[in-house]
């Protein structure tokens, strides 16, 4: 029925307007009809509150707040609406109340959890809840969600002053991964500031910045301040809790593989350990998750396990630039500030740096395998991230049949290798930084000439537009001036005045 009372009635007394939401419910026509009779009846007067002070119609008008509730508990859920004049006279501003029984309870989740008047829980099947429920954010569970983002990969760092190398570090990721989404933490004691380079990315994928002191946990700064640990162990302290909660935070977001490395290393299809019909070019966008899904997809076929943690052996790249005459490819860029197509040398072998140790490659995790517990607050160390799942190495894994990808590690120029101030020198069994670039030193009669990293730079050229690309691989490689350096040179300027 569409109204109750007549014109003049008191706009308290609602118009009763039943919609059912289901079509199994029984057409509530003849309990319509009944709280018509008992609702609509004023014995004949239409004289607003006064019909409702005599005792017979308190009587009737009691007696139809009880016929509301049975038919609100039979015909879920029961919507009081404006009357019919007020409807027609601003039917866009028309609202809806949900009417409940009192035995109902409020949904407090979607995920099937309720909250009592009691303040108690109680589990409701979600065939049960109402379509009106707050959200509340939840963990994953061990089971791999049919939401899973496994179109793209994301990716955990943590740099300092490395603006020279991350501009490349973004572009290739980007076009070989692809890289969509990043957690970058920028070290607190950095100099120069990552944003103007982010800015050019923030269109193209989600990047997200966090605080490099907040991801440390308060007894770890106790411990600093009161000199238990130095500034080296400060920042392995860092590096681990953020990789933890990244991973983390990537697994609640419904992110699949999640990268950890830094801004020196780049990722490619490990051609030494996957068989020709699983390599991908690196020319072509993706390559590196086209290739998780292919070995994922051939690991299923042939009912062994998939890997939930990959080990990614790293291959040193030596100090020895080849310098190009000339550059097809995007003539306007000076291609011998790149990384990856102006160091071509390697000598094939994975970087061991403590045999036995497991400090030799970084990990790749499938995080959306893993149960929210199984990735630990803190990250056991930045080369074996999860113990339970990411595989020990004595640096023979670069032809393992689970090394998927590999690492090419680059040390650049010396300028470029000792820009930043590394709390790692103070170490007294630690090389200094000349001897470490020297020691990588020139070519040798067993060192391979590899071109296949700058494979990337002609399908990114393609993918994104000549004019795009120079606008992104802009001041690729170049140094910017360290405030401290600028500091250093104005007062020795003073002086010689």
């Amino acid at each position: 029925m569409n109204g109750v009372g007549s014109d003049d009635d008191e706009p308290s007394l609602l118009a009763i307007n039943f919609r059912l939401s289901s079509p199994d419910m029984v057409a509530p026509n003849q309990s319509n009809g009944m709280i018509s009779k008992v609702c609509n009846s004023s014995n004949g007067s239409s004289r607003g509150r006064q019909k409702y002070t005599q005792p017979s119609s308190m009587l009737r008008y009691a007696s139809c707040l009880a016929l509301l509730l049975l038919v609100g508990r039979q015909f879920y859920p029961l919507r009081i609406l404006p009357s019919t004049n007020q409807l027609a006279d601003n039917r866009q501003r028309e609202t809806s109340l949900v009417l409940q029984h009192a035995s109902d309870t409020n949904t407090a989740a979607s995920g099937g959890r309720r909250i009592s008047k009691s303040g108690k829980s109680r589990t409701q099947p979600l065939s049960k809840q109402t379509k009106k429920t707050a959200t509340i954010r939840r963990h994953p569970s061990n089971t791999q969600n049919s939401a899973t983002d496994s179109s793209s990969i994301a990716a955990c760092m943590l740099m300092k002053d490395d603006n020279h190398w991350l501009i490349e570090w973004l572009a290739f990721h980007y076009h070989v991964l692809p890289l969509r989404d990043l957690i970058l933490v920028r070290d607190p004691h950095s100099q120069t500031s990552p944003e103007p380079v982010l800015q050019k990315w923030r269109s193209r994928m989600n990047i997200t910045e966090w605080d490099g002191d907040k991801v440390v946990p308060d007894f770890k700064w106790q411990q600093y301040r009161s000199g238990k640990i130095d500034d080296t162990r400060l920042h392995r302290a860092r590096q681990q809790f953020f990789y933890a909660d990244c991973l983390r935070h990537f697994q609640e977001q419904g992110k699949q593989w999640i990268l950890l490395t830094d801004t020196d290393e780049f990722i490619q299809p490990n051609f030494y350990a996957l068989p020709s019909e699983g390599r991908v070019p690196l020319e072509e966008s993706g390559s590196v998750l086209r290739t998780l899904h292919l070995q994922t997809r051939l690991r299923r076929q042939q009912d062994r396990p998939v890997p939930k943690c990959l080990h990614i052996p790293r291959i040193q790249m030596a100090s020895h630039q080849t310098i190009h005459a000339s550059n097809d490819i995007l003539p306007s860029l000076n291609t011998s500030h790149m990384l990856t197509t102006s160091w071509l040398h390697h000598n094939g072998h994975e970087i061991i740096q403590v045999p036995g140790a497991n400090l030799d490659g970084k990990n790749i995790l499938n995080v959306a395998s893993m149960g929210h517990r199984e990735i630990p607050s803190r990250a056991h160390s930045v080369h074996m991230v999860v113990p339970k799942y990411c595989p020990a190495t004595n640096g023979n894994r670069l032809e393992h049949e689970d090394s998927w990808l590999v690492v090419y590690h680059y040390p650049g120029t010396y300028e470029q290798y000792t820009y930043r101030a590394d709390p790692r020198d103070a170490l007294a069994h630690r090389p200094k930084r000349w001897d470490l670039w020297r020691e990588m030193g020139e070519p040798n009669a067993t060192s391979i000439r590899d071109e296949s990293m700058g494979m990337w730079l002609p399908g990114f050229v393609k993918s994104v537009g000549e004019q795009e690309a120079e606008r992104l691989l802009e001041h690729v490689g170049v140094l910017e001036e360290l405030p401290e350096k600028k500091d250093a040179e104005s007062e020795a300027a003073v002086k010689e005045s």
